[in-house]
């Protein structure tokens, strides 16, 4: 039984390893080009397989069902995401989203503008303050620029551990949690 299980697995790798191989050395670039071409990145969603599962041969989907995540990702043609709607454990399957970042400013991101409607007459945010844990900061970067930034609230009580002038209306503290084992001032 054992002998069977590796003798499928090899098999399954022998013939991945050959296709693989044939497509690498193909000499039409084109071929590949237009393969990639199709193809697109899949956010996949599985159900995740319940209970036990034995080691017996007939169970040897549920077996190797049992090690996938319940979300990945995968480059498919849209007929294969297609297809994949019929399979048992299928939930869902997205096309992948590429965002770009834009939140140096946030209420024009949000299509929000000071001087129309009620956020000209709102509080909304005012003196909040913002904290955030990060491993390094560039304080010259441009998106710490605090033009059209008003000063710091008063209740505000930080430090700039770092050279004080880079510190500014946007960027208002800066700390240094690591000091070689001993807490922070």
């Amino acid at each position: 039984m054992l002998a069977r299980i590796l003798l499928t697995l090899t098999f399954l790798f022998s013939s991945t390893r050959a296709i693989t191989d044939q497509v690498v050395s193909s000499s039409s670039s084109i071929s590949i080009m237009n393969l990639e071409s199709k193809l697109e990145t899949y956010i996949v969603f599985l159900r995740k397989s319940e209970g036990m599962v034995s080691a017996k041969p007939e169970h040897l989907d549920n077996w190797y069902q049992s090690f996938l995540p319940a979300v990945t990702t995968s480059k498919l043609k849209k007929e294969e995401a297609k297809a994949m709607e019929k399979k048992e454990g299928f939930v869902s399957a997205w096309p992948q989203n590429v965002l770009n970042l834009k939140t140096t400013h946030t209420p024009n991101f949000l299509g929000l503008q000071q001087n129309l409607g009620f956020w000209n007459h709102s509080n909304y945010g005012k003196g909040v303050i913002v904290g955030v844990l990060d491993t390094g900061v560039t304080p010259n970067h441009p998106s710490f620029s605090d033009e059209g930034m008003p000063p710091p609230p008063p209740k505000w009580k930080g430090k700039c551990e770092f050279n004080r002038t880079l510190c500014n209306s946007k960027l208002i503290g800066a700390r240094n949690f690591y000091s070689a084992g001993k807490p922070p001032n």
